[in-house]
């Protein structure tokens, strides 16, 4: 339900009780970087979120915010449901917090109907070009006690587990090194 999607299936037998459709995915626009080509989705119930951001479901907020808001987005990949992540930038929509939230959904049986707490929010997916750093080295400031968490990194060509390293490398949680200019990801990550 993330994307706004609800998959209804039989309770017995796990079929699905809507039909099933493919749709056509858009090619990444990295070189060599291959993606599937197409992607499975029910063909109903119909979608309970937008499933593309569009100027006209802009900000009416202010003619400047609505301006500048625009003015962005055109320089953005914005081709809708199933765009990769791009150098340039790409839409995220209805968003990565988008979609139904985890807190779940209440179904009425005398109804049919579902309800559904979601969001709408636009985010943008930008990929950057990397620089050779050593494998599995993520940063992450903590606000909680030891034992921080880990990062695993695992292939499928080798033992099932490659290297294991914590989080942090201090009893308070800080991160393990801000001086290698990595890249501020979110909230409290770093990469």
């Amino acid at each position: 339900m993330k994307y706004g999607f609800v998959w209804v299936f039989d309770r017995v037998t796990g079929e699905n009780l809507f039909p099933v459709q493919e749709v056509s995915a858009f090619p990444s626009t990295i070189p060599g970087e291959k993606l599937a080509t197409r992607q499975t989705l029910p063909a109903a119930p119909e979608p309970f979120a937008r499933q593309r951001l569009t100027e006209e479901t802009l900000t009416q907020r202010t003619p400047a915010a609505n301006a500048a808001v625009r003015a962005h987005l055109a320089t953005l990949s914005n081709r809708g449901r199933f765009d990769p992540p791009s150098l340039e930038g790409t839409v995220i929509f209805p968003g990565l917090d988008g979609g139904g939230e985890y807190g779940g959904a209440a179904w009425d049986p005398e109804t049919g109907i579902l309800y559904i707490n979601s969001n709408e929010q636009a985010y943008i997916l930008q990929l950057r070009r990397r620089s050779r750093r050593p494998a599995a080295r993520p940063l992450l400031p903590r606000s909680t006690a030891p034992p921080a968490p880990v990062a695993t990194a695992s292939t499928v060509r080798a033992t099932p587990r490659r290297s294991r390293v914590a989080w942090t490398d201090q009893a308070d949680g800080e991160p393990a090194d801000r001086t290698n200019d990595c890249p501020w990801i979110g909230e409290d990550a770093w990469i």
